[in-house]
């Protein structure tokens, strides 16, 4: 809002609501600066996004959402402080640069670890997926900076690719025997 009303253009980004929650918001200035007669404010939390993400994308390829937040940033103070109000803060301390503050779908506590390990220090993308196992599954995991008011934030986005491997571990053994017994 501040951004719109300062520029007198639509603006849009991610931010935090008085629940502590994320909120994906836009706004668009309605009037002009001379005659301004308000707002057009629109927002969706991204909880309910990545839920809805997980379930067109999950089902049938094995994905997993989370978001994970720059803690020293503002936007990242800000979380915590309202985070604690609603109790003790999960995972705060599993990473010194990093936490995650949201999740859709079964995020195993290994797998996270790794990710976050690997991802380093926001905001920069990673250039490829990196490779996890954990929780006795195979992962691809990536992440992609999101713009905010304040702070920054990685959506990490994992494959469950456990099938893939199984299958061709179980095509390479196939192939080998197939040699072995052709050369014999």
């Amino acid at each position: 809002l501040l951004r719109a009303a300062e520029t007198w253009t639509p603006a849009s980004g991610l931010e935090l609501g008085r629940n502590g929650e994320l909120s994906l918001r836009g706004v668009h200035p309605i009037g002009t600066p001379q005659e301004p007669m308000g707002f057009l404010e629109l927002g969706i939390e991204v909880k309910g996004l990545l839920a809805d993400l997980r379930e067109k994308l999950g089902e049938g390829l094995g994905f997993e959402f989370a978001l994970a937040i720059h803690k020293r940033s503002q936007l990242g103070q800000q979380w915590y402080t309202m985070a604690r109000t609603r109790g003790p803060v999960e995972n705060w301390d599993a990473h010194p640069e990093l936490a995650v503050i949201d999740t859709a779908g079964g995020f195993p506590a290994e797998v996270i670890r790794a990710v976050l390990a690997d991802l380093g220090t926001l905001p920069e993308a990673r250039q490829g997926p990196l490779e996890v196992a954990g929780d006795d599954r195979r992962w691809l995991a990536t992440s992609i900076p999101l713009d905010t008011a304040g702070g920054e934030i990685q959506l990490i986005a994992l494959q469950d690719v456990t099938s893939v491997y199984l299958d061709f571990g179980r095509v390479a053994l196939t192939a080998f025997a197939l040699a072995a017994v052709l050369c014999s």
